[in-house]
């Protein structure tokens, strides 16, 4: 298998991880466990994130190397809106506060909003992994 046929199915598993971890969080959701629904919405955005970089060529190393590469190759280069370099940030800022804040309330109507948030994300983010993929 050529690297670029690699890169690609590894890309489709973290397509299919970031799918998972949408489903995750509308479960969580439906629980009222909204600190790990938070969490879980920010990882649908974290994967297809990783996968749109792998396709561009990056393997980040961290939760904030990814960020900053999808600011930076993403965005910056016009592949997606800014919005989602935006969207990216608050959800990892989000997780952050859901995982390791004590004292941290979170509404159930903002997680609603944060779910919704990454599948947007995952629905836009496919259609450019697609779209790389036809240009390949």
């Amino acid at each position: 298998m050529s690297e670029k046929a690699n890169n690609f199915a590894i890309a489709d598993e973290y397509f299919a991880k970031a799918r998972s971890n949408l489903e995750a969080a509308k479960y969580l959701l439906k629980g009222s466990f909204l600190e790990e629904a938070i969490s879980r919405a920010y990882y649908v955005v974290f994967h297809a994130a990783r996968a749109i970089l792998l396709l561009l060529g990056e393997r980040p190393r961290s939760h904030e190397g990814t960020l900053q590469l999808f600011g930076l190759r993403v965005i910056k280069t016009k592949l997606a809106e800014s919005k989602y370099g935006r969207v990216f940030r608050i959800l990892f800022q989000n997780r952050q506060t859901a995982n390791y804040a004590v004292f941290a309330t979170i509404e159930e109507s903002e997680t609603k909003e944060m779910i919704q948030i990454a599948e947007e994300f995952l629905i836009e983010m496919g259609k450019l992994h697609e779209q790389i993929k036809n240009e390949s």
